[in-house]
């Protein structure tokens, strides 16, 4: 598995150069079986669901609720029978699909903090793997929880931390998070609360790494942050989180 993961990461990354006004990001799904590959197309974002056996596209999803004309993050859940579309600016557009079918089960407008944040963004969206009703979303001065219910996607938690540019993130179990910043920074968050700070001696240089995680949505488990990091720091990591 971790050869796939690499393997993916490789194409992802070499797509998204050679093809970076047409193909915004993309992701695969956890059984492997389809990916989907997020396009902006005359000015307009286009989802289309491929079968990675075949090479067949299986759906395409549009919907006029995303304003943007760009998708900026894309998650299958952990069953892959849903898949959120991130929307980006003005108004960062949630939906939540029911892919097969080409349904959109519902949809919410996740709008940055204004004023000093003149360049709020929202970054990533992801699903507890153990629950597909609970939803993650990260950015500029953002870390938002929902909840998937009477076919409303619902706000549950809200992290105030306007200071901080939350890049990538990733669920450690069901209840907790480890979110990346720009700045390098790690955080283990619990209901809408920062747990503990990992602190890591990271060189100046790599911090701004984590800015391009991102625009690898397949990475959705533990390891994408540590790619990163040397043996070193990965050693520092574990250590800290099972003393969290």
């Amino acid at each position: 598995m971790l050869k796939v993961n690499h393997l993916m990461i490789f194409i992802e990354s070499i797509v998204l150069f050679c093809l970076p006004l047409a193909l915004t990001t993309m992701t695969v799904s956890p059984n492997r079986r389809v990916i989907a590959v997020a396009e902006r197309i005359n000015d307009r974002p286009h989802v289309t669901i491929y079968d990675l056996q075949s090479g067949k596209r299986r759906k395409t999803l549009q919907t006029e609720s995303i304003k943007s004309n760009e998708v900026v993050s894309l998650l299958f859940s952990s069953d892959s029978k849903y898949l959120l579309t991130q929307g980006g600016a003005p108004d960062y557009t949630l939906v939540y699909w029911s892919w097969e079918k080409g349904k959109v089960m519902a949809s919410i407008d996740i709008k940055p903090p204004t004023g000093p944040q003149a360049n709020s963004t929202v970054n990533q969206v992801s699903f507890n793997p153990q629950d597909n009703t609970q939803i993650c979303a990260v950015g500029h001065g953002l870390f938002k929880m929902f909840r998937y219910a009477e076919s409303a996607l619902k706000p549950s938690q809200n992290l105030k931390q306007e200071h901080f540019n939350f890049t990538c993130h990733c669920w450690i179990s069901d209840d907790r998070l480890l979110a990346g910043t720009d700045q390098g920074k790690l955080f283990v968050i619990q209901n809408g609360e920062i747990l503990h700070e990992i602190k890591i001696d990271i060189k100046p240089e790599a911090r701004s790494v984590l800015i391009s995680v991102r625009k690898i949505e397949n990475l959705n488990r533990l390891g994408f942050v540590f790619l990163f990091f040397s043996f070193a720091d990965l050693l520092q990591v574990i250590i800290q989180l099972m003393n969290v």
